[in-house]
């Protein structure tokens, strides 16, 4: 991958959720769901995390499948990544 800035210029964030925080850089990678749809991906990737709740949980980053508005800025949010490229009235869903 390769290091990106946001809008605002930044290339770092730190976040904190639930019980925990976590920081990183921003990265750019090619990321691919299946043979067919791959594309160029933003996210954090995880370089400080809280020892809650990230001691039991394997965990190496954060890639925005929320809203748009929680994001870190374009391009850092899987579900619009998506929505763009499948069209308009198109559906899809993830199983975890």
């Amino acid at each position: 991958g390769s290091f990106v800035t946001n809008e605002a210029g930044e290339g770092s964030s730190e976040i904190t959720f639930g019980t925990g925080q976590v920081s990183g850089d921003f990265y750019k990678d090619k990321l691919c769901i299946g043979d067919n749809l791959c594309f160029d991906a933003n996210f954090i990737a995880a370089n400080k995390m809280s020892t809650e709740p990230f001691r039991e949980i394997p965990f190496d980053g954060i890639m925005g499948l929320g809203f748009k508005d929680l994001s870190m800025g374009d391009g850092f949010n899987i579900v619009d990544d998506l929505a763009s490229r499948a069209g308009a009235g198109s559906v899809f869903s993830f199983f975890v």
